[in-house]
């Protein structure tokens, strides 16, 4: 088990890693309640920081719902400046990220830099519905769906493709990953239909555990960024290999001071009221 606290250690040669996380929901820094306070995305960069130095070809993931659902501009403003400040390498938008209307969400594309925005929506502000080049084969299928737009209105503009068109299974040696926002047993459902995708990552639908179905791997990422889900990938001849470890955003986690001062900065504008 890998605790936060702890020297997180390389993984074994012939892998790749993926760090996954979903729900982070606006939630800039952890509620200090409840028996371990857990979260906050102070230390979340932390963490993406560290593992990216013992994992070379670390692939840091965001599943969606990253913004707050509820219309807190000021709030969502200073989660796009963290955004840019985490670096992920692949972002799959869910229906949060539509909470502020259409401009907001080209202002998240932009500050997600050089990494990849993948969305099966038809619009030109995404980069495909499939991706990622790696040392190794590995496919990347993201997918949003339409059932997760019960609380937010979904706009008037936003077309996604259906799934039945995405995935496929590229046989063994190849590993193919699905970054599914929407629900567990429509997840399940796709396990089950697409037969040969090694690993489902859930989003929206706040699942905080793992998993097996048919073969394929279905993890959630909780909620609310009280962990993250680190995934070792190793290739043995024509199969792939996975270990999975949970990595609490604790009190041992040092936060971020570049991240926390953005943190401190937005708390003083909402108690002084400028904006």
């Amino acid at each position: 088990m890998i605790l936060a606290g702890t020297q997180i250690p390389a993984p074994a040669q012939n892998s790749f890693s993926i760090l996954y996380v979903a729900n982070i929901n606006g939630t800039l820094e952890n509620c200090r309640c409840g028996k371990e306070p857990l979260g906050g995305v102070d230390r979340l960069k932390s963490i993406i920081d560290q593992c990216r130095k013992t994992r070379p070809d670390l692939l840091v993931i965001s599943g969606g719902d990253y913004f707050n659902p509820y219309s807190f501009l000021h709030l969502n403003r200073t989660m796009l400046r963290v955004l840019d400040l985490l670096k992920f390498d692949l972002f799959v938008p869910g229906d949060q990220e539509f909470s502020e209307g259409d401009l907001f969400t080209i202002q998240i594309r932009a500050s997600l830099g050089n990494a990849w925005f993948l969305s099966n929506d038809q619009t030109t502000q995404n980069d495909g519905k499939t991706g990622w080049a790696h040392k190794y084969p590995i496919t990347i299928y993201s997918y949003l769906s339409p059932a997760c737009f019960t609380f937010i209105a979904k706009p008037a503009n936003l077309v996604l493709d259906p799934e039945v068109e995405k995935f496929s299974d590229h046989g063994p040696g190849t590993f193919d990953v699905v970054v599914y926002h929407g629900f567990l047993e429509d997840a399940i459902t796709v396990a089950r239909n697409y037969r040969g995708i090694e690993l489902i990552l859930l989003g929206h639908d706040q699942y905080p555990d793992t998993r097996i179905v048919d073969g394929t791997i279905i993890t959630g990422a909780g909620r609310d960024a009280e962990f993250v889900v680190l995934l070792d990938i190793t290739l043995s001849g024509k199969k792939w290999n996975i270990e999975q470890e949970k990595i609490y955003l604790n009190a041992s986690v040092t936060a971020d001071e570049e991240v926390a001062s953005l943190i401190r900065t937005y708390k003083q504008q909402i108690k002084t009221g400028s904006r």
